[in-house]
């Protein structure tokens, strides 16, 4: 070997060592970090968003202090480190196991708070925010509070807007499609149907949870299909998930609107019938003008009840059930007899299909 490959060699084997050496001080760098930082750093992708809210949401971060006793309780600082020491792969499964075992032993205050960590800091981050300031960019905006890795990322989204014959129509970055007559519309939405479906879908809209329930329909959610309510009234109708046992919407369809009876999980992910929108064509949208719950005046649910061959005074008692339904009354009280009844005989109120029919992911970001 000439001297000039030796030089070669022993200048490539120091830069290697170099590097191991770089490499592991970094490593020891970061553990040394991670003991002495009990809780996760918070990051903001300060786009996608009015900025102004964006502003609100910064400021309400700035007051965040993870031993306050009146923000976070023990179990969700017992949480909050596990994410620093583990990583949110692995401290996810670890504190879901734990919640299970306190659920087991009948601490439930430690349940919920351990089982949905994820909302604690994004409900308290609305909670920093006046109501009254809420109210000015909800739902048109929305904030989503996401563990990844050891840090915490906040993102944001936003409607999009056009200005119509009848007023501001709203509508997703997905641009959702409908087909009519061979034709494609864009699903969009008036303020009144967006304020009718906010009362009706979810009256605590203005919560962290709630608000991401009701944004989630107008901003993630992919399909919408075309149905015909009474009096040949053009409508969509549009679906929510059906999430794990843990949530209420699980127990609420698959215990009391199915009667227990098991999906196959072959034919796809569960979702259940929100309700419907009357629309308008103007241009290339097929904007929402009002929302109906299923069993409302003019829905298909409405007519089956009045084309059924029930007894009269039945049919009116069901009738009164539905017009005066709400999600409230299906969710929280499990008042489902006439949504059952819609499901058994011919309008289905929980659909499965393979088709993803929301995308959370267009234009949030990423945290490295």
């Amino acid at each position: 070997m000439s001297n000039k490959n030796r030089q070669h060699e022993r200048k490539t084997k120091k830069h290697k060592e170099r590097l191991k050496k770089e490499k592991t001080h970094l490593y020891e760098k970061e553990a040394r970090m991670r003991l002495l930082r009990k809780y996760p750093l918070m990051f903001m992708n300060k786009t996608g968003a009015d900025p102004k809210f964006i502003s609100l949401v910064e400021q309400a971060v700035l007051q965040v202090n993870f031993d306050d006793h009146d923000q976070f309780s023990n179990w969700d600082r017992y949480a909050l480190k596990k994410l620093v020491e583990l990583g949110y792969k692995d401290a996810e499964p670890l504190i879901k196991k734990t919640a299970v075992e306190k659920h087991a032993e009948g601490d439930y205050k430690a349940y919920i708070a351990l089982y949905f960590f994820e909302l604690t800091l994004g409900s308290l981050l609305f909670k920093l925010i006046p109501e009254s300031e809420r109210k000015k960019y909800l739902p048109f905006n929305d904030m989503q509070v996401r563990f990844e890795g050891r840090g915490i990322l906040i993102t944001f989204t936003q409607l999009l807007e056009t200005s119509g014959p009848n007023g501001t129509a709203y509508y997703s970055r997905h641009r959702p499609k409908i087909s009519i007559d061979g034709s494609e519309f864009t699903v969009a939405f008036s303020r009144h149907a967006i304020e009718r479906i906010c009362e009706r879908l979810n009256p605590r809209w203005l919560t962290y949870a709630g608000a991401g329930q009701v944004h989630a329909v107008f901003s993630h959610c992919k399909r919408f299909d075309f149905v015909t309510l009474h009096n040949d009234q053009p409508a969509i109708t549009f679906y929510d998930i059906l999430s794990g046992p843990e949530f209420i919407a699980h127990h609420t369809y698959m215990n009391h609107v199915l009667g227990g009876e098991r999906l196959d999980p072959k034919l796809g992910k569960a979702y259940f019938r929100v309700g419907y929108c009357p629309i308008a064509i103007e241009g290339e949208f097929a904007k929402a003008k009002t929302f109906l719950y299923p069993g409302y005046t003019a829905t298909p649910e409405y007519s089956l009840l009045l084309n059924s061959s029930l007894p009269y005074t039945e049919m009116v008692r069901l009738k009164q059930l539905a017009i005066n339904n709400d999600r409230d009354k299906t969710m929280l009280h499990q008042d489902v007899e006439v949504i059952r009844w819609f499901h058994d005989n011919g309008v289905p109120q929980v659909i499965q299909t393979h088709e993803e029919i929301f995308d959370y992911n267009h234009g949030v970001g990423k945290l490295s």
